[in-house]
């Protein structure tokens, strides 16, 4: 920005703060096209444009103290230090709201101390580091040009970014330092800062009614907050048909998280979810519960976690059960392994939120894969079924559970047994289910080739995603039917997903 006002004044061409901030975009772009793609671009020219709106708005205010009589001279230059404040006031806390909902939507949260480390660090980068940065940056330059090593001078820029280092330690030290913060509450936001601008700009009837309008649901969602309720509709458990007339049914979600060579699937509905396996932990440090599914609750606003199933021991499957206990110690949890305490895989059914949870298998317990519990939700009209890890003997058990009533298997969609496996999908099983979808959790190039291209190629009548190379998978189940997307594809937040088709390798129709 400062390169491109130099170059302006120098060809003497007037030109205004957003024609100025236009031609920097263009030449960040000439130079590095691909910089679009990342955080600190939008960032940083949205930073740009916060100041330039606040500097432009307040033009008139500072043209009207010129015409300040000579008379009122001392007077004149309180009005015009008062104004220089104002100015600065608003620029600090349309930085901290705007960057705050951007922070929000490329991060999934927000910090409230950005409020007064914006009012410290913006005017120490404005006078201080950027003017030192480009000294030094100048002088190291005229001394390579005459043989001098003056690379000292580098240092001085360099101790000048001390203080943001002593600012975001001593941030991340107080409490509320980074607050997690659902997409709801970001779209929210978005409307709001709509509504404030639209209040600002015109002041007819209908468009404060409009402006009202857009700050509705913020306000509707902290009344929900203070008052300690979610706005859940009463539920009643799904059946087939009512009066000879297929249930609405109000919509819930199936998530295949992406959490590598593991499984991990989220149901959710209203704001409450059950989840299914909890992918690996490596070590004390690291863990897919924390990393993966934490962030993805908090994203998705789910208060609460009901039920968490763990279908056997494996780490890639059990990992993270303890960071999920600790963090939703009053979720229950399914399982037959034995350090945790709770409701036992064995075949029974219950109601979740107006869902069917049933569990299928095993009818006694079974060490390794073919012990997984093997869990079917539904909601009258569509199921979802989870095996697990279950190969052909576990496939084979349930099938004999269910000769004489095979149909019940029959389910809508499937998570494929053992990451999609040579020893598991055996024909039989394949037929008895007869899914429309199957989602294969396989981390992306694992070591075990996973999915068997023979055993995707099993499913050929079914829509198949693989978690490794389309990302997060999820499955929104009404009574229009299923639909689809995937990370990748639909829910990154850039255009360039779509334009450069990541993910679409070997991608199956999603309709």
């Amino acid at each position: 920005m400062v390169i491109v006002l130099m170059v302006v004044q120098m060809f003497k061409r007037y030109s205004s703060m957003w024609e100025r901030l236009l031609w920097a975009v263009f030449i960040v772009f000439l130079l590095s096209p691909f910089s679009i793609l990342g955080a600190g671009f939008w960032l940083s020219f949205g930073a740009l444009a916060i100041i330039l709106f606040t500097i432009s708005t307040s033009k008139e205010k500072s043209l009207a103290l010129q015409e300040v009589s000579d008379e009122k001279s001392q007077r004149n230059i309180f009005l015009k230090v008062r104004e220089h404040l104002k100015t600065f006031w608003g620029i600090q806390w349309r930085l901290c709201v705007g960057l705050g909902v951007l922070q929000g939507v490329l991060f999934g949260g927000l910090s409230i101390h950005s409020v007064w480390a914006n009012f410290v660090l913006v005017p120490w980068f404005s006078f201080v580091v950027i003017p030192l940065s480009l000294l030094s940056g100048g002088t190291w330059a005229l001394g390579q040009s005459i043989g001098s090593d003056w690379s000292f001078v580098m240092q001085i820029a360099s101790a000048s970014i001390t203080p943001l280092d002593w600012t975001l330690r001593l941030s991340q030290m107080l409490p509320w330092g980074w607050q997690p913060v659902s997409s709801e509450i970001v779209a929210q936001l978005i409307f709001l800062i709509v509504g404030v601008l639209l209040w600002q700009a015109h002041k007819g009837l209908m468009w404060r009614l409009v402006s009202f309008s857009m700050v509705f649901p913020l306000m509707m969602t902290a009344k929900h907050a203070f008052d300690g309720t979610q706005a859940l509709l009463p539920l009643k458990p799904s059946s087939t048909q009512v009066n000879g007339f297929a249930p609405y049914v109000i919509p819930w979600r199936v998530h295949l998280l992406d959490v590598g060579q593991g499984l991990s699937v989220v149901v959710e509905r209203q704001g409450r979810a059950m989840i299914y396996d909890t992918g690996a932990s490596f070590g004390a440090k690291f863990s897919y519960a924390e990393r993966v599914i934490l962030p993805f609750f908090a994203y998705q606003g789910i208060r609460q976690l009901d039920y968490l199933f763990l279908s056997h021991g494996d780490n890639d499957h059990a990992g993270g059960a303890s960071v999920l206990r600790q963090a939703f110690p009053q979720a229950r949890v399914v399982t037959d392994i034995e350090q945790y305490q709770g409701i036992r895989c064995r075949p029974q059914s219950f109601n979740w939120q107006g869902l069917s949870v049933s569990i299928l298998a095993p009818a006694w317990p079974r060490k390794g894969n073919n012990g997984s519990c093997v869990v079917q939700v539904g909601d009258g009209l569509n199921k979802v079924m989870l095996p697990g890890d279950i190969e052909k003997a576990g496939e084979k058990r349930l099938l004999a559970s269910f000769d004489e009533a095979p149909h019940q298997l029959r389910s809508q969609v499937l998570i494929a047994p053992h990451h999609g496996s040579k020893s598991s999908s055996t024909p039989y099983f394949i037929d008895a289910v007869s899914p429309d979808w199957v989602l294969f959790p396989a981390g992306f190039h694992n070591r075990w080739g996973f999915p068997k291209p023979e055993v995707v190629a099993r499913y050929h009548s079914a829509n198949r995603l693989v978690t490794g190379e389309q990302g997060q998978i999820t499955l929104t189940i009404s009574n229009s039917g299923i639909q689809g997307l995937t990370y990748r594809r639909n829910m990154a937040p850039f255009w360039y997903n779509r334009l450069l088709g990541f993910g679409t390798k070997r991608q199956a129709r999603v309709e």
